[in-house]
């Protein structure tokens, strides 16, 4: 039997081909494709989310995906399960969990 866990996440975004960054806004994050799961039944969830600009052309090109047991860490950056470092994709679709082993 898997057992539930509770991820939260916290995404930062680097270099979007913009010279404001404050024209950038990252809304809907999901795991496994829910909205704020309290639990999910997989070891190795993916990450999902979407951008929206006001300016034309405005594009990710790398981001870093944070993985805490517990929110209170997030608000200080740091990540005791996954911190993926600054990962130069412009995916944003289905991002696989590389951290520690998950229970």
């Amino acid at each position: 039997m898997r057992l539930f866990i509770i991820v939260q996440i916290f995404f930062v975004l680097f270099n979007f081909g913009c010279e404001n960054r404050k024209i950038l806004v990252v809304y809907n994050p999901r795991c496994e494709n829910l909205k704020n799961p309290m639990g999910i039944n997989t070891v190795t969830p993916r990450f999902s989310w979407k951008l929206k600009s006001d300016k034309n052309g405005t594009e990710q090109k790398a981001f870093q995906l944070l993985v805490a047991s517990d929110i209170s860490k997030l608000k200080y950056n740091k990540a005791d399960l996954w911190d993926s470092g600054k990962t130069r994709l412009s995916a944003s679709i289905w991002v696989k969990y590389k951290g520690e082993k998950l229970y």
